[in-house]
């Protein structure tokens, strides 16, 4: 699982998260492909689970389960 750094107060469950540029570089690089299982953290305190996707050209990360 790839563990991406998110906006603080970003994480919310059953919502899409638009990644940074770098981060979404960083997936690029690694090829990691849609669907994939990705961890958000938010620097401050939240963790999310997710699941990549993919909207047009840009990365986002679907939010299936927030934990504080």
């Amino acid at each position: 699982m790839i563990t991406l750094l998110a906006r603080p107060r970003s994480l919310v469950a059953d919502t899409t998260v638009t990644l940074e540029e770098e981060e979404e570089h960083h997936l690029v690089v690694r090829r990691t492909a849609p669907d994939a299982a990705i961890e958000l953290v938010d620097g401050e305190g939240a963790r999310a689970e997710g699941r990549l996707a993919l909207e047009g050209r840009r990365l986002l990360v679907r939010v299936l389960k927030v934990v504080q």
